[in-house]
């Protein structure tokens, strides 16, 4: 039917964060690059988290990687956040959230295999943004050949 709303994506893909090293459980890791959203001003994006190496074990399931970001570009100026936090890696060995959004959390299955998890999350007022990732999985998430990562895909909705 004309008028009916559809979903609009954009071309491609973001790739956030890109973790290069093992990451230990409640560390906090990214900021690797900086999302711009200030040209198309996309309200909403699917998240998707990626582990493409094992588990150090099993998670229980139901057990989680949580999605934070940092604004950029609030006042037009570089962001306080920005500076104090910069890009984290294991060996930052940073395990608090403060300052940070909280967006959402990948539930993970109670394998020690790859795991790859997508969800929506709000860009609505944001134009600028580095994304970080808590693990509270209760284990190591390890890195040997493949990245860890997490890529933001925006879309809007459009007339169909």
């Amino acid at each position: 039917m004309a008028g009916e709303a559809k979903l609009v994506w954009h071309t491609t893909a973001t790739t956030c964060i890109s973790q290069t090293a093992t990451v230990s459980d409640t560390y906090v890791v990214g900021g690797d690059t900086e999302f711009d959203n200030s040209v198309l001003c996309y309200p909403l994006a699917q998240a998707t988290f990626d582990v493409p190496d094992t588990l150090g074990a099993a998670p229980t399931a139901g057990k989680t990687i949580d999605l934070f970001m940092l604004r950029g570009d609030i006042d037009g100026t570089d962001d306080s956040t920005y500076r104090s936090y910069g890009v984290l890696t294991n060996t930052s060995a940073v395990t608090a959230t403060e300052g940070m959004e909280y967006l959402g959390s990948f539930v993970l299955y109670a394998t020690d295999e790859r795991q790859r998890h997508a969800i929506v999350i709000s860009l609505t007022g944001v134009k600028k943004a580095k994304f970080y990732i808590k693990n509270s999985s209760g284990t190591t998430l390890t890195y040997s050949s493949n990245p860890i990562t997490v890529k933001i895909l925006p879309f809007t909705f459009g007339a169909a």
